[in-house]
């Protein structure tokens, strides 16, 4: 047995069908004790029959790297074990049982070993008579949309006709790329076969081929003359997935996924990273669309019957969609302290709270039918967006429900003569115009005329409001805001519809980038023979008689006269905006009844986190379990007149110490100690050294001394229900090895620090050091509310301190000893790139003791530079005679807190 049949032998084991039995609903398994994939399959399969019986089994799914696992000379180790094992899950689940295997898409046919080899691993399975269909997980790309547009000249992801031209044709089935840099470049190379001229072996995509046609093997770049046990049309192919994730640019590459948590996490090709869920709706329903009949606008695609059992080639009804999720909607994702995957229902597969709402084309068709418009007189197509629901309340006209949401949505109303079409405002151009197509408006007008708006006439801000259906219906508000220029106008408007907080951003974006890019209108004349112009239209107009426009502008018409001559106004358009990829809507909390319980909460007096600390920086973790969805906090410097100065939209992660923490060495990773935690609540994971360094990990842990060490781990390892050790640490980070020193005790608070769970509590410089009472209260209760939280802080300036100077120094002169040292920042000093950090301070100043060997403060000198002498009239002062070695301190002034932390050594000299 060669290694590879030996290895696959190991994974699967050799459970069977009779080491299980089913008696009352209970499986009960006799088998050797091992945990094998043989072992586990038939489990699962003993279920499915205590349970009563399922439509269907799979022996296995996405094994692609084993499936693929070649022992040379056509055999395929694990291809045949899956094979035995659909015999022995057909003695357990009986006849009426389907049983197949899920095949990844890149995996169901051809494998080309070499240059000169092809095989077909899976027809031994495909062909077995205990497998009922070919499973394939279909995630193969619909589109190859990118910034300008894809190769073949198409802009809109969301066209169902040109997504439907990807299920048969595109990339995988006409073309591929040969290289990052030919998909860069839209360099695309056809899918051929020389020898044979069956270039579909080749197709990935061509599920046709494969499933119409006999599969011959190829050894040397010969075919076999025999063909694989495969028979042509013999049975059904099942989608057992099939999906598109809630990205921009989705069908460009829907087989990846979002997860900062995996090292897979990716984006689609050119996906610009936002939220889009009509980018995933318009994917499936291309594709459902071409399987079945089943679409009110589109006939089915290319889905042949067979010959031999007389069904459709894909089974309609054996499409299962990836994916839906047991957890209701909206619990999961909000309660992201429950669920930790919760963060990747945004950008992800999920349909689970997402197909119940309605896209803009679909709303505007729905209105324009309830009115009674016929579809002829109103065409709409290729609309953005969508909205978890949209309410009408009392007689309103179909324009006063459709106006606010085209422009919300970027789309626009255009009368095209014999329709009105309703359509997105897309960036390409339809015609092209030159200097000779302009036609002479007359002696009072210009050939043509350029209006350009003043900034102080356009909105500096976009408000769209809904009620979000996440949080109870409550009315909430995303903006976008042009931080440059002048105007103080705010556009805002509030939809009556249902809608999360993130797609309405989105919005707010586009709908101010449009306002800003559409400033510049123009006025222009065409002769009588451009009738084919109509409003909506975008023109290339490359230039005049007197001026060549290099690029052409782009504009849009938005009115035409005809007189004699046809006067065009029009507004000249920019590209698309790319919107921001924002970060995911606010987390939810727990169900919230009336026993809320009082937070937990811990004031953190920290150095400065980033460059935008203020010097009087304090930090506030809280934690309640349920969470309340939002605590708010007020404060008075007296027992009333409290006053609201923020809010916590989430929970902390806060814990402590499970056994007591000993200082360690700075500077370098700490590998011999280890810190144990156990938190009220969430998770820790493990990073890599790299992202370490870059931040990641970070936790403020209480010191003996008072303060606070801010300590950062690689490594979590979970020993006992929340209680983890953390191992691989950077001790006394931030400047904070001072506290370190001192230690930690059992049961000293820890906080994981994150910006957004460890906010910034507003305090002016007045404020600073003095005790001031704060009140922590649920969103929406009351001060005296059973579950507030009344506590006194006074700020330590903890963050307004020079940190300790290092690197010191001494080396003896015959002036006496020179000491030196490096100051550290406490404000912009992480970038390697820089001869020098800044100052951080008024003005540059240090204090140096001079100490016994017991500590005591013999003599302060002081310096306005990192280095001062020590005379030798004062060193024969101070010791009566010349030192061996030098005790000394050193701290840097501040013109606000005085002395900074200071940093002792003893140098020979």
């Amino acid at each position: 047995m060669g290694p590879v049949a030996a290895d696959v032998a190991s994974f699967v084991g050799t459970a069977s069908a009779a080491h299980f039995s089913v008696s009352s609903g209970t499986v009960t398994y006799s088998g050797p004790d091992e945990w094998s994939f043989r072992r586990h399959i038939l489990h699962c399969a003993a279920l499915a029959k205590a349970a009563g019986g399922v439509e269907s089994v799979l022996v296995g799914t996405e094994m692609r790297g084993l499936s693929r696992a070649h022992a040379g000379g056509g055999s395929y180790p694990f291809a045949n074990q899956l094979r035995l094992l659909a015999s022995d899950v057909r003695a357990l689940v009986g006849s009426d049982v389907k049983i197949s295997y899920a095949a990844d898409w890149s995996e169901y046919g051809a494998h080309q070993v070499s240059d000169t080899e092809l095989r077909f691993p899976l027809d031994t399975v495909w062909a077995s008579p205990e497998i009922d269909y070919i499973g394939i997980d279909n995630y193969l790309p619909l589109s190859d949309l990118r910034d300008n547009g894809d190769p073949d000249g198409g802009f809109s992801g969301y066209d169902l006709a040109n997504l439907r031209g990807g299920i048969k044709g595109g990339e995988y089935y006409d073309w591929y790329y040969a290289s990052s840099a030919d998909r860069a470049t839209g360099t695309r190379t056809a899918i051929t076969d020389g020898a044979y001229n069956k270039a579909w072996v080749y197709r990935t995509k061509d599920i046709w081929s494969f499933w119409q046609n006999l599969h011959y093997e190829r050894v040397g770049g010969v075919e076999d003359a025999a063909p694989t046990g495969w028979v042509p049309q013999s049975k059904p192919v099942r989608f057992t997935e099939l999906g598109f994730p809630a990205i921009d640019r989705s069908a460009n590459q829907p087989n990846v996924f979002v997860d900062p948590k995996s090292s897979e996490s990716a984006f689609p090709y050119f996906s610009r990273g936002f939220r889009d869920d009509v980018s995933q709706r318009r994917a499936l329903e291309a594709s459902l669309s071409w399987w079945s009949n089943s679409h009110p606008e589109f006939d089915a695609g290319d889905n042949p019957v067979s010959q031999v059992y007389g069904g459709p080639m894909v089974d309609p009804d054996g499409i299962y969609l990836w994916t839906w999720d047991a957890r209701p909607f909206p619990a999961f994702p909000m309660f992201s302290k429950v669920w930790a995957d919760g963060g990747n229902w945004r950008l992800g597969h999920w349909l689970s709270g997402r197909l119940g709402g309605i896209s803009i084309q679909g709303l505007c068709k729905a209105v324009l039918a309830d009115y009674g418009i016929p579809e002829e007189d109103v065409k709409v197509f290729g609309l953005a967006g969508g909205l978890d629901g949209y309410t009408l309340s009392g007689p309103v006209s179909a324009r006063d429900v459709l106006e606010p949401v085209l422009t919300a949505f970027s789309g626009q109303a255009s009368d095209r003569g014999t329709h009105i079409e309703l359509s997105t405002v897309l960036p390409e151009a339809v015609t092209s115009l030159d200097a000779d197509g302009l036609a002479d408006p007359g002696a009072e007008d210009s050939l043509l005329s350029r209006t350009r708006a003043q900034a102080s006439e356009l909105s500096a801000e976009v408000r769209f409001g809904a009620d979000d259906p996440v949080s109870d219906f409550r009315r909430r508000v995303s903006a976008s805001r042009r931080l440059e220029g002048g105007s103080r106008m705010v556009e805002t408007q509030i939809l009556p519809a249902c809608s999360m907080p993130e797609p309405l951003s989105i919005a707010a974006d586009r709908r101010l980038h449009r306002i800003w890019s559409e400033r510049e209108r123009l006025s222009f004349a065409v002769g009588p023979d451009r009738i084919d112009l109509e409003p909506g239209d975008v023109i290339a107009l490359s230039g005049t008689p007197a001026a060549t426009f290099d690029p052409p502008l782009t504009v849009r018409v938005t009115s035409i006269e005809d007189t004699g001559i046809r006067r065009i106004e029009a507004v000249r358009i920019t590209a698309e905006l790319s919107p921001a990829a924002g970060g995911p809507d606010a987390p939810g909390g727990g169900y919230q009844n009336s026993d809320l319980s009082p937070p937990y909460v811990v004031f953190l007096d920290l150095p400065k986190l980033t460059a935008g600390d203020p010097d009087d920086a304090v930090r506030l973790a809280a934690y309640a379990k349920p969470w309340p969805g939002g605590l708010t906090v007020m404060r008075s410097a007296s027992e009333a007149g409290f006053a609201a100065i923020m809010s916590i939209a989430a929970p902390a992660s806060i814990g402590t110490l499970a056994a007591p923490l000993a200082p360690g060495p700075i500077w370098m990773f700490d590998r011999a100690n280890a810190l144990e935690v156990t938190l009220l609540d969430g998770q820790l994971q493990s990073r890599t050294e790299a992202d370490v360094l870059a931040g990641a990990n970070a936790m403020a842990v209480r010191c003996q001394s008072g303060g606070w060490e801010i300590l950062q781990f690689a490594t979590a390892e979970l020993i006992a229900p929340k209680t983890y050790r953390l191992s691989t640490l950077l001790r006394g980070q931030r400047g904070t090895e001072t506290d370190m020193r001192s230690g930690a005790a059992l049961g000293a608070d820890v906080v994981l620090l994150a910006e957004d769970r460890t906010p910034l509590v507003p305090i002016s410089s007045d404020q600073s050091g003095l005790s001031l009472n704060y009140r922590i209260v649920p969103e929406g209760r009351a001060l005296g509310d059973p579950a507030a939280v009344a506590v006194s802080h006074a700020s330590t300036q903890r963050a307004a301190r020079p940190l300790a100077p290092v690197h010191l120094k001494a080396r003896r002169t015959g002036t006496g000893i020179v000491l030196t040292w490096i100051r550290q920042t406490r404000d912009s000093g992480l970038s390697w790139e820089q001869a020098e950090v800044p100052l951080g301070e008024a003005f540059e100043s240090y204090a140096i003791d001079i100490l016994t060997d017991q500590g005591a403060v013999l003599r302060t000198l002081t310096s306005d530079s990192p280095t001062v002498l020590y005379p030798n009239a004062e060193e024969l002062a101070d010791f009566g005679g010349t030192l061996g070695e030098i005790h000394f301190a050193v701290a840097q002034l501040s013109q606000r807190t005085g002395r900074g932390y200071e940093r002792k050594a003893v140098r020979h000299v």
